[in-house]
């Protein structure tokens, strides 16, 4: 192959990294991430973000939670256990009420409640992330 030619193929793909950077960067905009609005989760559903790594709790009593999927176990600058829903194991609720679902910590076996509060009484609750809310609705995260 001719110089040339090795450079012509290096400056296309050098543009085609620019290209997806500029793009990249110009679709985050300010870095907050969209959940819509409370009405568009059921009250006492779970969803998990698996790209963004959380969970959208809408509670019974209507309030939307952000929850971290992040072992609380974890040491610090570790992220290997990951906590995830497991809505066949049953959480009893206010006056004996039964409910199923609760998050689950593969690595240490711990439980947590749809607030993400521990079940297991070590005192490490699920790390939760500020919801920040607009006039119109619109929910948003920045994690």
């Amino acid at each position: 192959m001719r110089p040339g030619c090795l450079v012509a193929v290096a400056l296309v793909a050098l543009g085609a990294v620019v290209v997806a950077l500029v793009t990249f960067v110009a679709t985050r905009g300010d870095g907050r991430i969209a959940l819509g609005t409370a009405a568009d989760y059921t009250p006492g559903s779970v969803v998990y973000r698996s790209t963004d790594h959380f969970f959208v709790v809408r509670a019974l009593d209507g309030r939307v939670l952000a929850l971290s999927d992040l072992d609380p176990h974890n040491p610090p600058d570790r992220e290997s256990c990951r906590v995830t829903f497991r809505p066949d194991l049953p959480l009893e609720g206010a006056a004996g009420e039964s409910r199923t679902g609760r998050f689950f910590d593969g690595c240490t076996g711990a439980t947590y409640d749809l607030e993400g509060r521990a079940l297991n009484g070590d005192g490490l609750d699920l790390r939760p992330i500020a919801i920040q809310s607009e006039t119109d609705g619109r929910l948003y995260v920045r994690p």
